[in-house]
């Protein structure tokens, strides 16, 4: 077939494709296959179909939690504004439907991944007095008041007598909130800045004048990886309001590992992670002095741990360790991980030099009911040698400050209210940027305008947005059951990859700078997810969204020229080096294979062939740390990559499945049919963590009444 042939003959299997796609679903449906039946009619509003709601349950014992969010979001939508529940939560999506409790709507979430991630700002309405802690207020709310459909969710909160209105839509990059107080009650509105499922630093916030609050913070960690991203925020209400103030943070109370931070902790540690001389634990030193960990290999996710007890459920609570290097043999960066008993929380990860001692802190709040663990972790591969001092559990305690303008530090949060005699309802507009404070506000003028913007015209044009892009799929026959399942799987599909730069053009490169879009690309996209997407998903946006699926090609080709190398599961403008292979690579030919050409082919080339021949030297390793293709100077002397002796764990037999936007839609073993996250060794006292290998032989731990934590797959559902 000539190049010309060829090129025909695609551009009229893309004209076919929706005729094909529904015609399958009609025989799926049981519509007779006969040429003289009449065609059933195709659905007029696709996103009528649709019901977010699926998704944010558990898929049972070896599915676990599925980790889809039922909030408002435009299609690959930068600001996602959806409730994150407490006390089971969910990763990345951060709503749990066994929860009756929320923490806030967040501004940030991915749909189903199997580690924590994002669930930046949670804002919570509340009535009557202020909350003396806003960290461990939460809302009630009952299922039978919420609804959700593309663009637009809806719930009331607070007791049945005296309920809480909230309605949320969403564009692009930005949110609109309508809040409506009972009558008679003050109205705040809390800004939980540090709020983030992976803990965060540099928090700040301030008050704006009489009607608006700004701030920004920096989270990231996504599955162990020691890569954080800068978010900033900006909120507007339509109406002043009556009173502000702060919170700011406050270490108090002893040290809950004991009085004597130098003495033996009864450290344990994981199977030695696929280097043969890993120690596993930290063992005492110089008469109590400190505690050393030494490994002349371990892998990235290699750890020693402290059990913690006594941490109440609910209570803030900060760890802090000091670290050392023992000598040059220390290479692998390391970080503090907290886990609270549901998410992983960690601190910023360090390398380590002899004579240069480095404390390590990060603060979370208990929930859930598993084991809480206190680690040392390694966020690379390497070699270990170092002394841990001075490890501590302390109280976390919120201090109000009425009146108070602006806050930073751990913890850091505010509130704005609204007086009782006023008006029961308050618009809040909010907008997000992972460059800067001015391109939030521009962001917010760009896409919603004055504050006195119709929340039923915001909604309607993000309505409209999802109809047009799930329309270009059109099914007829099937019961409404049968469309709800297929509309709603698509809407998954079309959440992720999202946009990541500005109304302006801007984004943040992966070399941490800012960048501007060059013309010919609309936009920069952000989490990718992966070996789950480039199976099925990626064929199916160049199908559905071939110019939205060549800018994504762009914004990988964009990753590597700026940091080095192309990313494996993408997070932000982070290299998380989560699963194994090439999954950039594929995804671009796919792209190109399925017609998709507004990107720079020749640059993605380029990029694939770098990474597939060069063995990059320290220096070069992509953010200091991450190699695309490890091992990749044995692989290209010997052909094949040496497999170092190790203890063999039993590997589970059980392949998962997920509703989700990143769902693979091929099968096969687990070996074959890779999970969610950075494939990790469980603890021998947390196996609630997912991991495709079950060397631990206690049973999965209980996280929410009649649902286990899966076992079965490596950091995924």
């Amino acid at each position: 077939m000539t190049r010309t042939t060829y090129r025909a003959a695609h551009r009229a299997a893309r004209r076919a494709a929706p005729a094909v796609l529904a015609a399958a679903a009609m025989l799926a449906a049981g519509a007779p296959a006969a040429a003289a039946a009449p065609a059933p009619a195709a659905a007029a509003d696709p996103a009528s179909y649709v019901n977010p709601i699926i998704g944010t349950g558990s898929g049972g014992t070896v599915v676990g939690q599925v980790d889809s969010f039922p909030g408002a979001a435009a299609p690959f939508g930068m600001l996602t504004f959806s409730p994150d529940t407490t006390p089971s939560g969910a990763d990345g999506g951060g709503y749990y439907y066994g929860d009756s409790q929320t923490t806030g709507f967040s501004l940030t979430h991915i749909s189903g991944p199997g580690c924590g991630a994002f669930g930046d700002i949670p804002i919570l309405p509340t009535a009557g007095a202020v909350p003396s802690d806003p960290y461990t207020t939460t809302e009630p709310f009952s299922h039978s008041t919420a609804q959700a459909s593309p663009g637009f969710y809806s719930v009331r909160l607070g007791p049945a007598s005296a309920p809480i209105g909230a309605q949320l839509t969403a564009t692009t990059r930005t949110g609109l909130a309508d809040f409506s107080f009972p009558s008679g009650s003050n109205g705040n509105v809390v800004f939980k800045v540090a709020g983030s499922q992976n803990g965060d630093t540099n928090d700040s916030v301030q008050v704006v004048g009489n009607d608006a609050v700004t701030g920004q913070t920096t989270s990231g960690h996504f599955c162990g990886s020691p890569d954080t991203y800068p978010l900033y925020f900006a909120a507007r209400f339509d109406r002043p309001f009556a009173s502000a103030g702060t919170w700011q943070q406050s270490v108090t109370g002893p040290n809950l590992l004991g009085t004597s931070q130098t003495g033996t902790l009864g450290w344990g540690g994981p199977d030695n992670n696929g280097c043969a001389t890993n120690t596993g634990a930290l063992t005492p030193v110089d008469g109590g002095a400190g505690e050393s960990w030494t490994a002349s290999c371990v892998t990235g996710q290699t750890w020693a741990q402290v059990t913690p007890s006594g941490l109440a459920s609910g209570h803030a609570y900060q760890a802090s360790v000091t670290l050392e290097a023992n000598s040059s043999k220390q290479t692998a960066p390391v970080f503090l991980d907290f886990y609270n008993g549901c998410v992983d929380s960690q601190s910023q990860a360090v390398s380590l030099t002899p004579g240069t001692p480095v404390t390590l802190t990060d603060t979370t709040t208990i929930g859930c009911s598993n084991t809480p663990q206190f680690q040392v972790r390694t966020s690379a591969g390497g070699s270990v040698d170092l002394t841990a001092t001075n490890a501590s559990i302390r109280s976390v305690v919120e201090n109000p400050n009425p009146g108070a303008t602006s806050a930073s530090g751990p913890d850091a949060a505010a509130y704005t209210t609204f007086a009782a005699a006023g008006s029961s309802k308050v618009q809040m507009q909010v907008a997000i940027s992972y460059v800067s404070q001015a391109d939030a506000w521009a962001n917010l003028a760009a896409e919603q305008g004055p504050p006195d913007v119709n929340f039923s015209n915001v909604q309607r044009a993000t309505r409209r947005a999802w109809d047009r892009l799930l329309g270009k799929i059109r099914i007829g026959g099937g019961t409404t059951d049968q469309r709800t399942q297929f509309y709603t799987a698509l809407y998954h599909s079309l959440l992720d990859p999202s946009v990541f730069s500005d109304a302006n053009g801007q984004y943040l490169g992966f070399d941490g700078k800012p960048h501007t879009l060059r013309s010919s690309q609309k936009a920069q996209y952000a989490n990718f997810s992966g070996w789950d997407v480039y199976r099925s998903e990626m064929q199916l946006l160049s199908l559905v969204a071939p110019a939205q699926t060549g800018d994504m090609m762009q914004s990988l080709v964009n990753d590597g020229a700026q940091g080095g190398w192309l990313p494996k599961w993408e997070y932000a403008d982070d290299y998380t080096n989560v699963m194994n292979g090439d999954a950039a690579d594929a995804m671009i030919a796919d792209a190109y294979a399925f017609g998709v050409r507004n990107f720079d082919v020749k640059a993605a080339l380029a990029e694939m062939v770098k990474g597939a021949t060069e063995v990059p030297k320290p220096s070069q390793l992509g953010h200091g740390w991450y190699p695309e293709r490890p091992q990749i100077a044995d692989y290209l002397k010997l052909g094949s990559r040496p497999t170092p002796s190790r203890r063999r764990c039993r590997r589970s037999t059980t392949v998962r499945r997920r509703p989700s936007s990143m769902r693979s839609t091929t099968s096969g073993s687990p070996r074959s049919r890779p999970g969610w996250g950075r494939p990790r060794p469980p603890p021998p006292s947390r196996p609630e963590r997912r991991t495709g290998r079950t060397c631990s032989t206690r049973p999965p731990a209980t996280c929410s009444p009649g649902t286990r934590r899966a076992t079965s797959r490596p950091g995924t559902r």
